[in-house]
């Protein structure tokens, strides 16, 4: 100990109690803190990430579902497709699995692909149905010339349906 005008300073072992700088504690506490923020602050991202991936993959199956009803209107107003034109086929059996030892399997999860007869090409993927795929229509004929589209999706609790109208049976101005 020793005096300096007046006032008492105690040295201790490492010398004057003045710090400098951080102690391992403070480091080790400051630390915890920033990876804490960084982990937060990288679940967020996650989160939007993902949210972002959902909202891309509705947007697209939006477009492809609008399309396909695009396509079936437009036959069935112009006339130049019928109801037994868009079947359902399974999904199991689809292009993708071309391999012979697929075929004739009964294997099935109950998710259909909306098939053109006509144009011999798939339109959508994904469609549910309430028995086998192929037993369930897609287009029922109401009669002169009016139609019903419905579509089950396997991620949409109710089917989409829509109305459609043969315009050769009501050109002459007439109403249905």
């Amino acid at each position: 100990m020793f005096r300096w005008r007046g006032v008492v300073r105690r040295e201790g072992v490492m010398g004057p109690r003045h710090q400098r700088g951080l102690s391992l504690v403070e480091l080790m506490v400051a630390m915890l803190i920033g990876s804490m923020v960084m982990l937060a602050a990288t679940r967020v991202m996650h989160n939007v990430l993902q949210s972002d991936q959902h909202m891309r993959q509705l947007s697209e199956r939006q477009a492809v579902i609008s399309y396909a009803l695009d396509i079936m209107a437009a036959r069935l107003r112009s006339g130049s497709a019928t109801a037994e034109s868009f079947v359902l086929r399974d999904s199991y059996l689809d292009s993708r699995y071309s391999d012979d030892r697929y075929l004739g399997s009964s294997r099935s999860d109950g998710r259909c692909t909306l098939h053109d007869n006509e144009g011999h090409q798939p339109l959508i993927d994904g469609l549910i149905s309430a028995g086998e795929c192929g037993d369930e229509r897609v287009i029922d004929t109401q009669g002169d010339g009016i139609y019903r589209l419905h579509l089950k999706l396997a991620d949409f609790p109710a089917p989409l349906m829509m109305w459609v109208v043969d315009r050769r049976h009501w050109s002459d101005g007439s109403t249905p």
